[in-house]
């Protein structure tokens, strides 16, 4: 048989390729148009797909929708008086909830579209509620974290801080061994580039709590803060925190979830800043956390920042499983803000603050105050054993 032309020759493949049952006799077909016409594979499939030259393709029927949008109305009225639950857990409410509204007078509906709301699956529900859901903003947590992760930007590295006033900040719970009801929360706070640090304590870790304590640490460093960098935690990570960063023009990132390594300078300072002064002891009233405030506003901060050395890592080295760390030379965080390039105004108080204090003075009063703290938590264990 002749062929007129490769269109002619097509059809003719395509004929036998629709009628193949077997993948061996499709693939066999194929490679006949490959040696033949010098197509290439997927070209070819394609082609031998299409249905034969001058055979029309069946129009797809439009479909009469069923589930109409006047049932929206009495569908919204229903889910918002079950408390807004989602589709499989409405669909079985929905003939008894129809029924009570109906029998009250509360609702309006025809016979058909009691038929059709006692008949819709979840997935048409979920198609008729899902704007109002968009509007209403409800959908769980992750739409929120979603815009929350999209509007703090994750930072890994503090490579670039060339000034102070860029925070890493971090919670300490004093908690104990229970992690129930209401307990002591230290919000601490360190500079990147000093490493002065501040802390504030509250009841609860809620968030207005640590709003209130960030605005109370952030006057307590003696220079305006520029940035604050904080981990994955709901405490920070919320709309209420962000926005006072925003008013307070104060620069907001976040570290990576289960990074710890992102907060290094925090992470590193927790048990020396807080730990090693407070332990690890439950505190959960207002006396012991006024206490606990006590030392940090006075005696500890002016202990850590002006007496305490520290040292900095500069380089880090690994090779194979050996890892070298180079640091250095010791500073307190004071001296590292002489050096900074703070106004010289600020210099200057605080070298007068320096000349001032007495470092063996500051640290009897903090045995002093630890052992009252000690003893107000002893007698609060001991009142509440005999009750």
């Amino acid at each position: 048989m002749k062929m007129q032309s490769k269109k002619d020759y097509l059809n003719l493949l395509r004929a036998r390729y629709h009628k193949a049952e077997r993948k061996v006799t499709k693939s066999e077909i194929i490679n006949e148009v490959l040696n033949n016409i010098g197509f290439v594979r997927k070209y070819a499939i394609v082609q031998l797909n299409k249905p034969k030259e001058g055979v029309k393709l069946k129009q797809k029927r439009n479909r009469k929708k069923i589930y109409t949008a006047d049932l929206k109305l009495p569908l919204i009225k229903i889910w918002d008086l079950l408390n807004r639950p989602c589709s499989k857990r409405l669909k079985p409410s929905i003939p008894e909830m129809l029924n009570k509204l109906i029998k009250f007078n509360e609702i309006q509906v025809t016979p058909i579209q009691i038929v059709l709301l006692n008949s819709m699956g979840s997935w048409t529900i979920d198609r008729l509620l899902n704007n109002e859901r968009a509007v209403r903003g409800i959908g769980g947590t992750k739409p929120s974290k979603y815009l929350l992760n999209k509007k703090i930007k994750i930072r890994v590295n503090f490579d670039d801080v060339q000034n102070p006033g860029n925070l890493e900040i971090d919670t300490v719970h004093h908690c104990g061994e229970r992690l129930e009801g209401a307990y002591a929360v230290t919000l601490n706070n360190i500079d990147i580039l000093t490493l002065w640090s501040e802390q504030e304590c509250f009841l609860r870790c809620l968030r207005s709590q640590v709003i209130s304590g960030f605005d109370l640490v952030r006057k307590r460093f003696p220079y305006s803060i520029i940035s604050a960098d904080f981990d994955n935690g709901g405490e920070f990570k919320n709309y209420q925190f962000v926005n006072y960063c925003e008013r307070n023009k104060i620069k907001f990132t976040r570290s990576r979830s289960y990074k710890k390594n992102d907060q290094c300078y925090i992470e590193g300072n927790n048990f020396v800043d807080v730990r090693e002064l407070i332990g690890y002891e439950r505190y959960e009233t207002k006396e012991e956390v006024d206490l606990i405030n006590d030392l940090y506003r006075n005696e500890h901060r002016l202990l850590n920042n002006f007496f305490y050395p520290n040292m900095k890592l500069k380089v880090k080295k690994r090779d194979g499983a050996k890892v070298t760390k180079t640091y250095d030379n010791a500073r307190t965080p004071y001296q590292r803000v002489l050096e900074s390039s703070v106004s010289e105004v600020i210099k200057s108080k605080l070298r007068e603050e320096y000349e001032n204090l007495n470092p063996a003075e500051l640290n009897r009063s903090i045995r002093k105050k630890i052992i009252h703290l000690r003893q107000v938590s002893r007698v609060r264990k001991l009142d509440r054993a005999m009750i």
